[in-house]
């Protein structure tokens, strides 16, 4: 169990073995997000080789001095505060919070002589040393993603609108956001920040995924596609759903939780859960769970007995946009 101790400084980032050595991460919340957040960093801790340095540069607008104090227990932190003039370039649909977008922001805010950083949604779980994926090979590219199990394809439904005006090619693979390994340096240099903007802009009211769709819009033929265990389908991964069992199990890097199973909210289906009610347990002292609603208990219920089942009839609803 964790006791809370006042924050550490984070390393030099400007000398050479601290930017070497030391894997930078890179995540946006908001208060609701802290209990997730902790939950991922104490994967984190448990699967990187023993010795390895973690840095996290957390994007906010509205956390606590409190906040901040209880998870620089956890990691070495490097809180950067998003003034309201920024966050509200971010702030495009009533749907998402500002956080989503945060990540938009990272080449702005981040320290200059970083050359690149591991952005990580918050709702994840590490399954595996997140090393391997630190040191994947960027080439000239911008960033480094893992194609969307959902949306596969930038032509795919839900994916980029008007992706044949934009001289997108049909096959080319549509990338989950939730993790990207970025190469800040070119992000800069091709005014990425200042495309994806005037991207949002023009599709105001129209986008399906905010900045993901963006994203994928501006950097389809600057992005490299990685393997799919580092980003899998956290309530789907290891189950039989609709009689055919997922073979994206296979060695699990990252697990994701998105969409409206998640587990520190309620328990969900597969064979991950358990561990993520252990990580959750380590880190409960610091971020205790709160009640699930009604609606939410309804949830586990259906994801733990029906989805299975059921899955295809859900698939058909959230592509009609009726989840």
């Amino acid at each position: 169990m964790y006791h809370v101790k006042p924050p550490a400084p984070a390393p030099c980032l400007g000398s050479e073995a601290g930017a070497t050595s030391s894997i930078h991460l890179a995540s946006a919340v908001d208060r609701r997000y802290l209990l997730p957040l902790a939950v991922l960093l104490e994967s984190i801790r448990r699967t990187q080789v023993p010795g390895q340095a973690i840095v996290l540069h957390l994007l906010h607008c509205s956390l606590l001095p409190d906040d901040l104090r209880r998870l620089s227990s956890l990691v070495n932190l490097n809180p950067i505060h998003v003034g309201a003039e920024q966050s509200r370039r971010c702030t495009l649909d009533a749907n998402y919070p500002a956080e989503a977008a945060f990540p938009l922001l990272l080449a702005d805010l981040m320290p200059p002589e970083l050359e690149k950083v591991l952005f990580l949604d918050a709702d994840m779980m590490a399954l595996s040393d997140l090393r391997a994926l630190w040191d994947l090979p960027l080439g000239d590219q911008v960033l480094l993603a893992a194609q969307d199990q959902a949306v596969p394809f930038c032509s795919s439904r839900r994916g980029v609108k008007r992706w044949r005006e934009l001289g997108i090619p049909e096959d080319s693979r549509y990338f989950n956001g939730g993790v990207m390994l970025i190469d800040l340096g070119r992000w800069r240099a091709r005014s990425i920040s200042r495309q994806v903007e005037e991207y949002l802009q023009r599709n105001v009211g129209q986008l399906e995924f905010l900045h993901q769709e963006a994203l994928n819009a501006v950097l389809w033929d600057q992005r490299s596609i990685i393997d799919a265990r580092w980003n899998l389908p956290g309530s789907l991964a290891g189950r039989s759903v609709a009689g055919r069992r997922s073979a994206l199990e296979q060695n699990p890097g990252i697990l994701h939780f998105a969409g409206h199973m998640k587990p520190w909210r309620f328990p969900v289906g597969g064979p991950f859960y358990r561990r993520y009610q252990q990580f959750m347990g380590e880190v409960s002292p610091l971020f205790p769970a709160t009640k699930p609603s009604w609606e939410e208990r309804m949830t586990s219920i259906y994801d733990r007995f029906g989805r299975g089942l059921l899955y295809p009839l859900e698939q058909l609803l959230w592509q009609h946009r009726w989840l």
